[in-house]
């Protein structure tokens, strides 16, 4: 799977998490843990969770070549989501558990 890591493209557009903003996420999120290959979110799914990695790193994979690419990997402290799901609309990609994850998850409705 070719890696096209927007990081080097776009180095501010990560959001990384300082310890106070942890602590506000702890209380409107719920820890869940991933194993490696199993999906936080499917590429289409509509009205996806956002996450907060605690631990371990999630891969951003998109479709639009018709082959799977991995176009980020976030790690701890990172916020894994996209402004589009906030609006309802679909998850234009997977994020895909590498290696043991532990992650926040946030519905919608408590981010916004």
């Amino acid at each position: 799977m070719p890696d096209q890591d927007l990081r080097k493209r776009f180095p501010d557009a990560m959001l990384s998490l300082d310890d106070e903003q942890l602590r506000i996420i702890e209380k409107f999120g719920t820890l869940k843990s991933f194993k490696g290959g199993q999906s936080l979110v499917e590429a289409g799914a509509r009205d996806p969770n956002f996450y907060v990695i605690s631990s371990g790193q999630v891969d951003a994979v998109e479709f639009s070549t018709g082959q799977p690419q991995i176009i980020w990997t976030g790690g701890p402290r990172e916020l894994l989501g996209d402004v589009t799901f906030l609006f309802g609309r679909v998850s234009n990609v997977a994020l895909v558990a590498k290696g043991d994850v532990e992650a926040f998850e946030i519905i919608p409705e408590n981010l916004r």
